[in-house]
């Protein structure tokens, strides 16, 4: 038999193998050739997504491995912080320990920059740690004593003599013609002071130089006995209560003074109302509260004067605080839920929540993080939310319980000594 030769393509060359042509298709391989091609974008890009995803998750374990121990993490800090919210103390430590001295008339209030001591014979300041950092000397019968962030005002209630001090212990003295009362300090240091005798009564204002600014005059025909005052944080206004007593029923006059036009009498607005009215406090630059037996009205000051709220209670009212934001009345409850209700209201007198105290407090002080009710043997601290933080009995007697500047910090004022605590 005849071999037959067959050509090899010389691939060295680049040459490619001539391939058969491949049978042709129908139509419905046409068609179904046609859907694939224009798909198969789409599905490649589905499957790299895919790929890709796989890839990231399966190449960094780790990632996950931190991602679950943040979650982990972030869900033990809330469970701590729910738990430290709602725990309340029963045990304390003295972190530090002052001698009192021996002045047994001696009262203490803690402002910005330390302790105030104030007693019959003078006025000092003592920082945290202990220090005297400024000292006055006086001589006073019944001392009573104000303050804000930087200004200090003390008096003598029966009597003539009034010193306004800054925080750096920085003095003036003044002297008034009638004996005073009651006394107010704006931001600025200016002093404002019920002034009262059995035969005149006047609204007096002073600079922190101890120079008078203004004086009303206040007679019982016309407003009343002034019973007390506040005065705005600039000291461009001023709120007096007046006590009236017609056929034995008391009733009361409430009077809002400016002093931003200097040419008028200064009254800005005027109402009476039913009761006695013996607590009246500025909330903010603009906004007032007057306090009632088992009422409080709130005012807005802003180009008129304005009744915003008024708040009624069925029960007595027993204490009022105020803080930044909010207003608290501690009432008289009926109920097993404890001897006090304790109502908070926002600045526009909506009730925002209750809490109940079953303690029977001689004292009350509210702070930025607390308010403190305390009896000479046992104190309870508040918060501003009605929760109790801190709650205990003490070995001594106990003369005043402060609260401090930072949370679960608080100050014992004993006869003899001051322990600055903390809660654990």
């Amino acid at each position: 038999m005849d071999k037959k030769e067959i050509s090899i393509p010389d691939l060295r060359r680049g040459q490619k193998p001539e391939q058969a042509a491949p049978p042709p298709r129908d139509r419905e391989e046409e068609e179904f050739y046609e859907e694939e091609e224009q798909s198969a974008p789409a599905k490649n890009g589905a499957a790299q997504e895919e790929r890709s995803a796989l890839r990231a998750l399966t190449a960094a374990p780790g990632l996950l491995r931190v991602m679950l121990a943040g979650l982990i993490i972030l869900a033990v800090i809330m469970i701590y912080a729910m738990v430290k919210t709602n725990r309340v103390y029963t045990s304390f430590e003295v972190v530090s320990s002052y001698a009192r001295g021996e002045d047994s008339s001696a009262g203490f209030e803690l402002i910005r920059q330390g302790i105030v001591k104030y007693s019959n014979n003078g006025i000092s300041l003592m920082n945290q740690a202990g220090t005297e950092l400024w000292n006055q000397t006086y001589e006073m019968t019944s001392p009573v004593m104000v303050s804000n962030n930087h200004y200090i005002a003390v008096g003598d209630r029966g009597a003539n003599n009034i010193y306004i001090i800054d925080e750096y212990g920085s003095c003036s003295k003044m002297t008034t013609d009638v004996p005073i009362q009651e006394l107010r300090i704006s931001d600025q240091g200016v002093t404002a002071a019920i002034l009262s005798d059995s035969e005149s009564n006047y609204i007096n204002m002073y600079s922190k130089d101890g120079q008078e600014l203004v004086s009303i005059k206040a007679t019982l025909g016309k407003t009343g006995y002034p019973l007390a005052l506040a005065l705005s944080p600039d000291a461009r206004r001023l709120v007096v209560s007046y006590l009236n007593i017609d056929s034995g029923r008391p009733s009361s006059k409430i009077v809002f003074y400016s002093f931003e036009d200097k040419a008028s009498d200064h009254v800005l607005y005027e109402k009476d109302v039913d009761g006695i009215c013996p607590k009246v406090e500025f909330l903010t630059q603009n906004r007032a509260a007057v306090f009632g037996e088992d009422a409080c009205t709130i005012y807005a000051l802003d180009m008129q004067v304005s009744a915003v709220k008024d708040i009624t209670f069925k029960d007595e009212i027993r204490s009022v605080f105020t803080g930044d934001k909010q207003i608290g009345f501690v009432l008289r409850n009926n109920d097993d839920k404890g001897k006090y209700r304790v109502e908070f209201y926002n600045l526009a007198g909506e009730n925002i929540l209750s809490s109940y105290l079953d303690l029977d407090y001689t004292q009350l002080h509210a702070g930025s993080e607390d308010i403190v009710f305390s009896s000479s043997q046992e104190a309870v601290a508040m918060r501003y939310d009605g929760k109790i933080r801190f709650k205990a009995k003490f070995e001594n007697r106990a003369v005043q319980v402060l609260p401090s500047w930072e949370a679960g910090v608080y100050w014992v004022v004993y006869p003899r000594q001051i322990d600055e605590i903390r809660v654990r």
